[in-house]
């Protein structure tokens, strides 16, 4: 049955009236400009151009292109770095039979105000809708408590060397939202963090996103020196420390046992993260921010005698190779003094992600087979005592 044409049929009706017999005739239906007129269309384009003849002031920009720039400007992450300890008994406490508190207080740098903050009442205004004054100390009077500017969206809570368990959960039990924390792992045994982890409030724990466990490094920063410039990279080592080695990999462990909700020993809490609410684990170092499109990283290896032959030959062809910047000698020295005997030796990397990675596997692939030539080498001395100690008690004689 025959209806009213559609557009569709009066579309396709039009189109197949367009129809060209050759592509001459396609020439001659389309107009081109010649060479001529498009040389001098783009010559009048360049000229219409007028050379700027004065700076643009900021005030003067739209008043939306300035929000912007505020506004992007408070986007910058930060790492908040909390302290504790405990005070000491003074006389009057002895007399009063006081016992000793334990206090948590932000860093130097963590209480900085945020640079946004200071330039104008209208840059003060945009950041304030990103930072909130937030109380994260704990001291024996709150009087002298004092806050500071934290953005819970961005910023994370790092739980540095001089915290412990009981400072974790005496500052999550403030019931502040906090996406991302990081713990030091120097920052107590490994079952204690974790319990405190555990522990947290609810408030807290819904709002987690993120758990670093931050692993010592001092190839690029100092002990005891945070400077606001500083981020969190990934790392393959787990601390030149044999004790940094060993909680790192009870770490592990128990992370682990929380990701695959296995049964915890008894001296653990009980898991309160559901599937739904379980952050994410990671092991980082402490590093400078880097420039766009590069990295930090850094390993180590066991022996410094590896690399370090013919004045460091092999290091500088493999950065000949990669591209990476490879650093030997630690920023801090004094830091490995506790450890020296004990402690590996670090190495640092910087570059683009694929020049690090290459470099670091590289310098992994001369450890492993020196490892391996060792351990053949340790088996058969080991063999040719088990000979010699069979000879002399007269296993082979007859």
């Amino acid at each position: 049955m025959e209806g009213n044409p559609t557009i569709a049929d009066e579309l396709g009706q039009a189109v197949s009236e367009l129809t060209f017999n050759s592509e001459s005739d396609l020439k001659k239906n389309v107009e081109y400009p010649d060479e001529s007129q498009v040389k001098s269309v783009d010559h009048e384009a360049v000229n219409s151009q007028e050379p700027l003849t004065e700076f643009q002031k900021f005030p003067d920009l739209p008043i939306e292109l300035r929000l912007r720039i505020w506004d992007y400007a408070s986007e910058q992450p930060r790492i908040i770095e909390l302290q504790s300890g405990t005070r000491t008994l003074n006389h009057a406490d002895e007399i009063n039979r006081l016992p000793p508190q334990s206090w948590v207080k932000v860093s130097v740098h963590g209480r900085q105000t945020p640079a946004i903050l200071h330039v104008s009442r209208e840059a003060r205004e945009e950041g304030l809708k990103h930072y909130t004054l937030t109380n994260l100390e704990s001291r024996d009077y709150p009087a002298v408590e004092r806050p500071c500017y934290y953005n819970s969206r961005l910023d994370t809570i790092y739980f540095g060397p001089l915290c412990n368990a009981a400072s974790i959960q005496q500052t999550l039990n403030k019931k502040i939202a906090m996406p991302r924390i990081a713990v030091d792992v120097r920052v107590g045994t490994s079952y204690r963090v974790m319990a405190a982890l555990q522990l947290m409030h609810s408030h807290v724990r819904g709002s987690l996103e993120e758990i670093v466990f931050v692993v010592p490094s001092f190839i690029w920063l100092k002990e005891c020196n945070f400077p606001p410039n500083v981020c969190f990279a990934s790392t393959k080592s787990t601390g030149f420390d044999p004790r940094h080695r060993r909680v790192c990999r009870y770490l592990r462990k128990r992370v682990q046992q929380v990701v695959a909700r296995e049964s915890e020993p008894f001296y653990l809490a009980k898991n309160n993260w559901s599937e739904e609410l379980m952050p994410a684990f990671e092991f980082k170092c402490l590093t400078p921010i880097p420039d766009p499109g590069k990295v930090y990283n850094n390993l180590i290896i066991h022996e410094e005698e590896l690399l370090n032959q013919d004045d460091w030959c092999v290091v500088r062809e493999i950065e000949w190779k990669t591209g990476c910047m490879i650093k030997r000698a630690p920023h801090d020295v004094n830091a490995y003094e506790e450890s020296w005997g004990d402690a590996g030796y670090e190495l640092g990397f910087y570059g683009t992600f694929a020049a690090v990675e290459e470099a670091m596997r590289l310098v992994k692939e001369i450890a492993d087979e020196r490892e391996r030539l060792e351990a053949i080498e340790r088996k058969e001395r080991e063999e040719r005592e088990r000979e010699a100690l069979r000879g002399a008690s007269g296993t082979y004689w007859w």
